[in-house]
Formats: structure tokens, sequence, C-alpha cells
């Protein structure tokens, strides 16, 4: 009976011990995370907006954004606030964004390339790469490959529609020893609708199956609409309503979330800088 008593004593301080260095392990594993995020988080946001600080070759748009999530199904409510640069030396283009919410954060980098200008549309290519960091969870990567054009209609009305191959890489920290990725192959697309009234106020409708910073499998549905106010020849604030739904043309379609978001948009011509 005793030699029993002292096995199970031995045996409880021995998980104890290996307990505590599990827990001492996953502690420094979350507080190295962390640091690594935190300085890709602030070198990504210098190599945003160093450019604006310079007189560069080519026009710029400095944007920052506050949004909310009212999150419906499996999604949490939570608030965003993003920063992006977009980048223009015509026929090039580069957008830069990065997002922050709560319990995770997306860096967007989108080359493009408009190869054809014509008197009443532009036809381009374009790249997009986007990360997602769940913290401990799991980190994805998209990465689309497509075309993207610009129609100019009579009276002021604009259609822009994109069309891309799509491909989702999804790393899972628990299982990424065994399954290093999944991998996901699918389409993508977005069009978008603006009217202009008056000299500066521009309401859009877009209908696509992916949002900014939001990118998930082919169709799930978001409906988005906004309004565009130019106060003057570089600053122009905006509003924006979106609605994603999740499996909308099935029985069971579901809504996902419920955005909202406010933002301004600086413009800098070529070879100025902030003034």
């Amino acid at each position: 009976m005793r030699a029993l008593l002292f096995g199970a004593k031995h045996k409880i301080r021995v998980e104890t011990v290996l307990a505590k260095k599990r827990m001492l392990f996953w502690r420094k594993m979350k507080n190295t995370d962390r640091k690594i995020d935190i300085k890709t988080m602030l070198f990504f946001l210098f190599f945003c907006f160093a450019p604006a600080l310079f007189s560069l070759p080519f026009d710029q748009k400095i944007t920052t954004s506050l949004g909310s999530i009212d999150g419906q199904s499996y999604t949490r409510p939570h608030f965003y606030l993003s920063f992006s640069d977009m980048l223009a030396y015509e026929p090039f283009s580069l957008y830069l964004g990065i997002e922050f919410s709560r319990d995770q954060w997306h860096l967007n980098v989108e080359p493009g390339w408009t190869f054809l200008k014509l008197k009443y549309a532009d036809f381009g290519l374009r790249l997009l790469y986007h990360y997602t960091s769940f913290l401990k969870i799991a980190q994805e990567h998209d990465v689309f490959y497509g075309m993207e054009s610009h129609i100019r209609l009579p009276k002021d009305i604009s259609l822009y529609l994109d069309l891309s191959f799509m491909q989702k890489y999804t790393v899972i920290t628990s299982i990424k020893e065994s399954v290093p990725f999944l991998l996901n192959n699918g389409m993508a697309f977005s069009l978008r609708f603006e009217k202009a009234f008056f000299e500066n106020l521009s309401p859009y409708f877009i209908i696509a199956s992916y949002d900014r910073f939001y990118y998930p499998l082919f169709f799930f549905p978001s409906y988005i609409l906004g309004f565009n106010f130019k106060a003057d020849k570089n600053w122009t604030a905006f509003s924006e309503l979106s609605v994603h739904y999740t499996d909308q043309f099935t029985l069971t379609a579901t809504i996902t979330s419920v955005n909202f978001q406010l933002g301004l948009t600086y413009s800098i011509p070529k070879n100025k800088g902030v003034e």
C-alpha cells in the first residue's frame, strides 16, 4: 500500500513539473511570436508611409479608416483600424495596406499594371498577396492572379470589374509539424458601380466574393454600399457599409458579419511630399 501511495505521489509530482515546464515553454513561445509580429507590423507601417515623406515621381493616396464588425454566426464583434498607401506611376500601381483588430492582423500588397488605355475603358493585370496572423492559432496566405478593367459609361457612371484565380494557403500551428499547410484553389471577382453626383459626391455599390482584408473561399458574397465625399483637391472622406454572407445560395445561408467604417484619404501629387 505504501509503495502504491509513494508511486502515485511521485507520478503527480512529475506531472506537475512537466505541466509547469510546458506552460513556461508556451508562454515563452507566445511572447516570442508577439515580438516577431510587432516588429513585422512596425516595419510594414514604415514601408507604407515612408514614401510620403519624400518628393517622389509618383502619385500617392494615404488612407486611414476605423470600423466596427457586428459579428454574426462564428464571427465575434470587434473594432478594427487600417492604414494604406496607394502609389501610382502610370501604367503601374502598388497598394500597401495593414489592418489591426482583436486577435488578428492583416497585410496586403497589390501591384498592378494597366497595359491598355482606351477612350472609354482601361484594362490591366493585377496581383494580390494577403497575409493574416491569428496570433498563436494559424496564419493565412492568399494569392490572386487576374485581370481588372475600368469602363467609363455615359452620365458619369463608372464600372470596375476584376476576375482572378485564387490560392489560399493555411498554416495551422497545432499541426504544422505533420501538415505544413492546407491549400485551397478557387477564383474571385468584384463588380463595382460608381456614380458621380455634383463635383464631390460619389456613391458606389459593390458585389464581390471578397472585401479588403477579407478573402474567403469562393463564393461567399459581400455586398458593399459606400459614399466618397471630396472635400478639396487633397482630402476625401468616405463611409462604407458591407454585409458578408456564407453559403448564401444554399439552404444554410448565413450572414457572417455586418461591417461599418469611416475613413479619410489624403492625396499627394507626384514630386511632392506631405505638406
